[in-house]
C-alpha cells in the first residue's frame, strides 16, 4: 500500500515538474529568439 502511494505521488510530482520545466524551456527559447 505504501509503495503504491509513493509511486502515485512520484507520478504526480513528475507530471507537475515536467510541465513547469517545459514552460521554462519555452520561455528560454523565446528569450534566445528575441536576443537574435
Amino acid at each position: 500500500m505504501k509503495k503504491t502511494m509513493f509511486i502515485i505521488a512520484a507520478m504526480i510530482f513528475g507530471i507537475v515538474y515536467f510541465d513547469k520545466y517545459r514552460f521554462l524551456l519555452k520561455k528560454y527559447e523565446i528569450d534566445i529568439i528575441d536576443v537574435e
